[in-house]
């Protein structure tokens, strides 16, 4: 399982950015601090999500009591994304949520106050198993999804089906994603190959009305 690792979104210095820094005192980051929540959220404002394509892996020099905390904290913000205030606002997160009301553990972690405890992500999932009977939410260790344990039903945007939520989320194996992966390039392939099958026959009927147009000139002018 890889882990979610913190990332810090620097923008591209130019002279004007270095100007502006100099005249107004602009952070060095961009969209930190922008999202629309407050300390405890989320936010999908401009710095509401990290890009994890620059992660720098540091959680190997990190102490067992360290990786602990951070844990812990990253549930913690994993809570406040669940909690009633916040799910008033946050139609991103009632988007996602399945017939059931599950959301996926990997999309709450792409939060910026997840994201920004740098936490492993199965040090994260193993606290989710560890939450006390006062938590309001539940963990599916099996799906590694999370929901509310009760009253999630009234959180359950309409689907284009007319019933409520996503299809529910199941977790594949890796045969069974490897399977499916092969499914989508055969498609892909049939597809592509379909299509130019009848690419070349428009263009071969193009040529035959091209050429039945010739032959009927060539009569009239005879």
């Amino acid at each position: 399982m890889s882990s979610w690792k913190l990332v810090e979104a620097v923008a591209e210095e130019t002279p004007a950015k270095a100007n502006a820094d100099q005249q107004g005192g602009r952070g060095n980051h961009a969209g930190r601090g922008s999202g629309r929540r407050g300390s405890g959220g989320g936010g999908r404002g401009g710095g509401g999500r990290h890009n994890q394509g620059n992660a720098m892996d540091y959680t190997n020099y990190l102490s067992p009591a360290d990786r602990n905390y951070l844990s812990h904290m990253a549930s913690q913000q994993i809570e406040f994304i669940f909690n009633l205030d916040n799910l008033c606002r946050d139609t991103f997160v009632r988007s996602y949520m399945d017939e059931d009301g599950f959301v996926p553990l990997p999309l709450l972690c792409t939060y910026q106050n997840v994201a920004a405890f740098g936490a492993p992500y199965y040090d994260v999932a193993e606290k989710l198993k560890a939450l006390p009977p006062t938590s309001t939410i539940e963990f599916n260790a099996h799906n590694e999804t999370i929901r509310l344990k009760t009253g999630w039903e009234q959180w359950l945007m309409p689907n284009s089906t007319g019933g409520r939520g996503v299809p529910r989320y199941v977790k594949q194996t890796p045969e069974q994603q490897q399977a499916y992966m092969e499914q989508l390039q055969y498609s892909y392939m049939a597809g592509a190959e379909m299509q130019q099958q009848e690419q070349a026959q428009e263009q071969a009927a193009t040529a035959a009305t091209a050429s039945t147009d010739a032959s009927a000139t060539a009569t009239e002018n005879a």
